[in-house]
């Protein structure tokens, strides 16, 4: 009795009629010509669910802070509203963690991704800029600023931008979805986003860059009015590099880089635009300074920006 398969079992093995045997393949299936699904690792996805929490609740509590202490001069220096702009688009970027770890990739978890990733940059970066623009300009122009809303309308474009865009691949349907392979022979799925996402990117870097070089001569502004607002873009930057030389050589785990990444700038944004203002606060409180009290919530000077050589021009939140 030889066993006969009038299908072929592919790379398995004939075991009987029309029977293959596949255990020593990488296949599946009654023909051995499936592949296995690459499966997210559970307790990866787990922590990173968790973590997305914990900077949420942080989130949140800086906002308190936030609110609570926007008589702080370090507070109204920095913009008390660009200071919330900023936590919203963490919060973005903290339910982008979350969509990174659904079990497979289809179209509207893509859409998801991308629309919550450039929300989040948006908010963050844009705020970022305007508010580096926005000392730039109090200090070259010597003219009084009398109103916010040409920042506010920057920040709106960088938004207004990434949501048309987004708008634009749904209605004519060129987010897709294509199934890849790991070296492994599993499958998965992974997204594709049109070449205009390409150009989104580029125009992404060119604003850090050119906040880069705005925070460069803005380098000369009080030290007690400081922020540490170069550091975060600085890692954004490096780590946009990274990300895209891991794209190439991984393919399934390719989330686990993007979310790192993603934690560790929140992290470094907390840190240096939001809790180490907060300690220099607390400590000028417990030290009995009257610092946070001292002047108007709604005007900082240029003086106590840049020094008393800068004239008086009004810097207004």
């Amino acid at each position: 009795y030889l066993p006969k398969c009038s299908i072929s079992c592919n790379t398995g093995e004939c075991v009987n009629m029309n029977t293959c045997d596949c255990s020593k393949t990488k296949f599946r299936g009654p023909y051995c010509n499936e592949y296995y699904k690459a499966k997210k690792v559970t307790w990866f996805n787990i922590t990173i669910i968790i973590i997305s929490i914990i900077l949420t609740l942080i989130t949140l509590f800086c906002m308190l802070g936030i609110c609570l202490n926007r008589n702080a001069p370090k507070i109204k220096a920095a913009s008390y509203n660009f200071l919330l702009i900023i936590l919203v688009g963490i919060i973005f970027n903290n339910i982008y963690l979350i969509f990174l770890t659904t079990s497979e990739n289809t179209i509207k978890t893509c859409t998801h991704i991308y629309l919550f990733n450039n929300l989040g940059f948006s908010l963050i970066y844009g705020s970022i800029f305007v508010k580096t623009l926005r000392i730039y300009i109090i200090n070259n122009k010597n003219a009084y600023i009398k109103k916010d809303k040409i920042l506010y309308i920057i920040l709106m474009t960088i938004l207004l931008y990434h949501l048309f865009t987004t708008s634009i691949w749904i209605v004519s349907d060129n987010i897709k979805v294509n199934h890849k392979y790991t070296i492994n022979s599993e499958e998965y799925t992974a997204c594709e986003y049109p070449l205009w996402s390409k150009l989104s990117t580029i125009l992404n870097l060119s604003l850090l860059f050119i906040d880069i070089s705005l925070s460069y001569v803005n380098r000369n502004i009080n030290k007690k009015f400081r922020e540490s607002l170069s550091t975060p873009v600085y890692v954004y930057v490096i780590s946009s590099i990274f990300m895209d030389i891991i794209n190439i050589d991984y393919g399934a785990k390719q989330y686990i880089f993007d979310a790192c990444l993603m934690i560790i700038n929140t992290i470094v944004i907390l840190y240096f635009i939001f809790i180490s203002k907060y300690f220099k606060i607390f400590y000028s409180y417990f030290n009995g300074s009257k610092e946070i009290t001292s002047k108007s919530t709604l005007v900082i000077t240029t003086n106590d920006l840049f020094g008393k050589s800068n004239g008086s021009r009004s810097f207004h939140n």
